[in-house]
């Protein structure tokens, strides 16, 4: 192969993990923020609003709405209000009727969801080095989130709720990789923006209707980070949907085990929560999975742009 061929390739290799690892950031530091945010905003609120100024941003970012068959529109809000939309409601119901615990370890599933999704539905053919990464990555969840030092606690309608999470976010990786692949992906991002809106706007409405919108005074810090969380999300889904345009979603899913690691960082240095131990052997686990498999996977699956 000429070297003009393979430098063209890492080229669009590099591209693309770079936009991954943007991708993977935004999404962990919105964990610490979600945090500071919910003490001033209800939480249906807060998640109401993230999805709001993420398709405004879109909308900036695309320079206006796509122009798209009616056919396409109503695929894609489809697509956005049940994947996107509906696995921010159910992990919300899951992780209030279950314990953090609960939702940390049925939520680590999500890489094995989407993995198992892309076996079915795109026909993808996971490496043998990603599915050791994903094996390792469960396993690094499951000792960040507490299982052998604090066991599990939760019912078993909070169960079904998260583990309804870990399908609908799979369902939604994987179409999202299949229309990004077909059409462009700002469009992608940002239709399917707008079907979460539809789905979590009530939200709103029901905070305010029970009194918990806003809780005490408002300052300009709290609006900061919501906004932070909203400009932010819009970027990542951005991103998220040019980078499953080019990747594969099994390569995805692994590095999405990297997300938690990222948010006990990022907890750390903006909340001054330290990492205990488990934090530290889990988190090591997790980038362990990551470079097991990326170490394996040779840099053959990125598609042209």
């Amino acid at each position: 192969m000429p070297s003009g061929e393979i430098s063209a390739r890492d080229a669009r290799d590099l591209r693309a993990t770079s936009e991954l690892v943007v991708t993977l950031v935004l999404f962990g530091s919105s964990f610490p923020a979600f945090k500071l945010a919910t003490e001033r905003f209800g939480v249906g609120t807060v998640v109401g609003l993230r999805f709001a100024l993420a398709t405004a941003t879109l909308i900036v970012i695309f320079r206006g709405l796509p122009v798209l068959e009616p056919r396409m529109w109503r695929r894609l809000l489809l697509i956005g209000a049940v994947g996107l939309g509906g696995q921010a409601v159910t992990m919300i119901a899951g992780i209030d009727a279950g314990s953090s615990t609960l939702g940390a370890l049925v939520l680590g599933l999500e890489p094995i969801g989407v993995a198992v999704a892309a076996v079915l539905v795109a026909r993808e053919r996971p490496t043998p080095s990603t599915l050791a990464g994903l094996g390792l990555g469960l396993a690094g969840v499951a000792v960040v989130s507490g299982l052998f030092t604090s066991g599990v606690s939760g019912e078993g309608r909070a169960v079904a709720f998260l583990l309804l999470t870990v399908v609908l976010f799979a369902a939604y990786t994987v179409s999202v990789r299949r229309e990004a692949a077909r059409i462009d992906a700002g469009a992608v991002a940002l239709v399917t923006s707008i079907g979460a809106c539809i789905v979590t706007l009530p939200l709103i409405a029901l905070d305010v209707a029970h009194g918990r919108a806003v809780q005490g005074e408002l300052d300009a810090s709290s609006v900061a980070i919501v906004v932070y969380i909203g400009v932010g999300s819009g970027i990542a889904y951005f991103l998220f949907a040019h980078v499953l345009s080019r990747l594969p979603a099994s390569r995805f899913a692994v590095a999405m085990y990297a997300v938690p690691t990222i948010g006990v960082l990022a907890s750390w240095a903006v909340l001054g929560e330290r990492p205990n131990a488990r934090d530290v052997v889990g988190g090591a686990m997790i980038l362990g999975a990551v470079w097991v498999a990326e170490h394996g996977r040779g840099g053959r699956d990125v598609a042209p742009a």
